[in-house]
């Protein structure tokens, strides 16, 4: 019954109609950029375990827990990615000294 009231109201207001048709347009082109985002990170993820964690298990991090393991899977590497690019958080810690090592990674 009380939906039925919410589409009576959606009905009478063509103005709120119009705002709830374009929430969910968006909200759907949201959710497919969202999958192309994701998509995009598991490809790179899939890459720096191949390419970046050989040279960054033989480096030396002073005793950072995480640094020798960041791309020693692809979730972790995932976990690294979105960390480094969303928070901007341990650039200096783990990548560069990948980056110094082998400059090539860049």
């Amino acid at each position: 019954i009380r939906l039925a009231r919410a589409f009576r109201v959606v009905v009478l207001f063509p103005e709120l109609n119009q705002m709830l048709t374009g929430l969910a347009s968006a909200m759907k082109t949201v959710f497919w950029g969202m999958i192309v985002i994701l998509s995009f990170v598991v490809f790179f993820s899939l890459v720096a375990v191949q390419m970046i964690h050989p040279i960054n298990k033989h480096l030396d991090h002073n005793g950072c827990g995480r640094c020798p393991k960041a791309y020693g899977s692809v979730w972790s590497s995932a976990c690294t990615i979105l960390t480094q690019t969303i928070a901007g958080d341990s650039w200096g810690t783990i990548t560069l000294q990948v980056i110094e090592d082998s400059p090539w990674t860049i």
